[in-house]
């Protein structure tokens, strides 16, 4: 028994160092670093083929993908990251907050690609995910509310994107400093109250 226990633990330890060392990769993604980031998640491979460790595998695709997009290898991003979320959801369930944490990164590919329905759709699940957890307006959910907006207005729904162009940019000016982010914020915004208001001022 006491044998087991200690195979149980093994196990454990290993997949937290896994899920912590894929976990950096993803860090390194988002402070501008995706070649390096890419690098580390590929380092890992091997390992994470031989163990079993599902928070590890999703933080490894997420890293992944979201390389891939910034690197602007976007198709392969696609590609490869719609085999990866059905294989999540076929592991965790599409509700698991780790999967619609996914889904958002590849929604980042969708929008590149134009795939706006895609876009939509994938965003929204993650905002779905937030809004049950109790966050769904925090300022880490602006840039997913921007790509939602964007991607509603980009498939005529203004009337939808609206309002989530005014929550992105809430969202986005509770956060650290994103001229950028928050000029498209205001632009989508604008944009979607023209073709949905009676007055053009505001």
């Amino acid at each position: 028994r006491c044998e087991r226990m200690a195979v149980q633990l093994s196990g454990v330890l290993v997949s937290r160092r896994l899920a912590a060392e894929t976990s950096l990769a993803s860090m390194l993604v988002l402070a501008g670093q995706a070649a390096e980031g890419l690098a580390l998640a590929e380092a890992l491979r091997a390992q994470l083929d031989a163990e079993q460790a599902p928070a590890a595998w999703v933080e490894y695709g997420r890293a992944r993908v979201h390389a891939l997009t910034r690197l602007g290898r976007l198709k392969e991003a696609w590609n490869e990251g719609k085999t990866t979320l059905t294989e999540q959801e076929r592991k965790l369930g599409k509700l698991h907050p780790e999967v619609a944490a996914f889904a958002d990164v590849l929604g980042e590919a969708a929008l590149a690609l134009g795939h706006w329905q895609d876009a939509a759709e994938l965003s929204e699940r993650y905002l779905a995910m937030k809004a049950t957890l109790g966050g769904a307006d925090a300022p880490k959910t602006g840039e997913t509310l921007l790509r939602s907006a964007v991607a509603h207005l980009a498939l005529g729904k203004a009337m939808e994107a609206a309002p989530r162009a005014e929550r992105a940019l809430a969202a986005l000016e509770k956060g650290k400093p994103d001229r950028r982010a928050r000029a498209e914020a205001r632009r989508v915004l604008a944009a979607a109250l023209l073709k949905t208001t009676k007055n053009p001022q505001r």
